[in-house]
């Protein structure tokens, strides 16, 4: 076969050390932890099987589809790439094929209508992607995000399989731009056919410390998966009108023991003071140990848990004890605090952004370049200890103008990055070449 100039690599020491060293001794730490942990156990076999399932579903497919690999690394990566997903597989042409890294991540996204089949992402040998892409023959390969693995792309490039990666983020201490991770991420990444980095900044970090690559600053998916997900949850009704009608919501999203540290007593202050509010709280891991805490702090309040669906008037306060909810959540809210930031870093800003209500949240929220600039175009406000979480919850309970222009000022900047997956997809079609196999 006859393969374009740029695509034409010898391999090198460096390729050889890590396709026969590397990988090896990747290999062996996986079969070793799998003896200890049986999801790995269950994701190191899963990833033996690929090949097999690949050609029973070749086998069973319909002639004439074009089939579509993406690869995400774990939930977070699919939740923000699933616009584009949904856009390619509205077109019946199509057949997505889907890999995953992450064993929660493919237990949760194995039975996704918009997905024609899912597979764990298999070892990273050359032999095995060779066999892969000989028997799928993908029209092109998308990578979400980070999770790029070297013989994935050289044995695409090998076949001429355009490959992609979107939504594409790189800051200044990434590992991957540092000692020898540099160099190999250096030829990895100037075998992409092309990266659509979130922002401009991402691309101008990418251009420093890697050479001959082609990078466009395009934007997030994400931004369009806010505004999907909000158009679902339309669909769903998680509560009853009646317990928040004519109520004052204020929704805890994503809260962490060193967030409640700062929110216990403005929370029971604010209970005390309003008749008319609503408390819905959403610890990050829902576990028996979080949810007795928050209780317990709460012992003078009526609470409810959402799996036992009681919403009586005078339980004023509701514990959310499972996961996959809190994104609908946001839309029965008035007023959003967003977790995590009084702790590593803050949880997304976007999903309640998206309903027009004003945000807040602590210190830590800098690993967030939206939570940044929501401050700066005042859709959020931060809070440094539980004194100015007090005063910052009364002034927006109280001054219903200012919680309003917070909140549109917070939804505005949530749309005005909206239409990624659209112009992505067009990008994407345009540079697809000719596919000589």
């Amino acid at each position: 076969l006859h393969y374009p100039l740029r695509r034409q690599r010898q391999m090198c020491i460096r390729d050889r050390l890590y396709s026969y060293v590397v990988l090896p001794l990747i290999l062996f730490i996986a079969v070793f932890v799998s003896i200890f942990n049986k999801k790995y156990r269950k994701a190191f076999w899963g990833r033996f099987s690929v090949l097999s399932r690949l050609k029973n579903y070749i086998i069973e497919q319909p002639t004439g589809k074009r089939n579509i690999l993406i690869h995400c690394a774990s939930m977070g990566e699919f939740e923000h790439i699933k616009p584009l997903i949904a856009r390619l597989s509205d077109d019946p042409s199509n057949s997505i094929i889907l890999t995953f890294f992450s064993p929660s991540g493919y237990e949760h996204v194995k039975k996704y209508a918009g997905i024609d089949l899912i597979l764990y992402l298999p070892f990273d040998f050359p032999g095995t992607w060779r066999k892969i892409y000989q028997i799928l023959k993908p029209v092109f390969l998308i990578i979400s995000k980070h999770d790029t693995w070297p013989n994935q792309i050289w044995m695409a490039n090998k076949f001429n399989i355009p490959v992609f990666l979107v939504n594409a983020s790189l800051n200044e201490k990434s590992s991957r731009i540092k000692g020898l991770a540099r160099v190999l991420f250096n030829e990895v990444y100037k075998s992409f056919d092309k990266i659509y980095a979130v922002s401009e900044a991402d691309k101008k970090t990418f251009e420093t410390h890697f050479e001959n690559i082609s990078v466009q600053a395009i934007g997030d998916t994400k931004f369009d998966q806010v505004v999907l997900r909000k158009k679902q949850s339309e669909k769903t009704v998680h509560i009853p009108d009646e317990w928040v009608s004519q109520k004052l919501v204020l929704i805890f999203g994503s809260v962490w023991p060193e967030d409640l540290a700062h929110l216990k007593q403005p929370i029971k202050d604010l209970l005390k003071k309003n008749i008319s509010v609503r408390i819905i709280i959403v610890p990050h891991q829902p576990d028996t140990g979080h949810i007795n805490e928050i209780k317990q702090f709460l012992t003078d309040e009526a609470t409810s848990l959402f799996t036992n669906k009681s919403f009586s008037d005078e339980k004023r306060v509701l514990i959310i004890n499972t996961v996959g909810v809190l994104a609908d959540l946001y839309k029965y809210a008035d007023i959003a605090y967003v977790g995590g930031s009084f702790k590593q870093g803050i949880h997304n800003v976007m999903e309640p952004a998206i309903y027009g209500i004003p945000i807040v949240f602590g210190p830590e929220y800098r690993n967030s370049n939206d939570a940044v600039q929501l401050l700066q175009r005042e859709g959020a406000l931060l809070i440094q200890n539980q004194n100015q979480a007090l005063n910052c919850f009364d002034k927006l309970i109280n001054d219903k103008n200012y919680r309003a222009q917070l909140g549109k000022n917070a939804q505005k900047f949530a749309l005005s990055f909206t239409g990624v997956s659209v112009k992505l997809l067009s990008l994407i079609h345009i540079s697809e070449p000719t596919r000589p196999y």
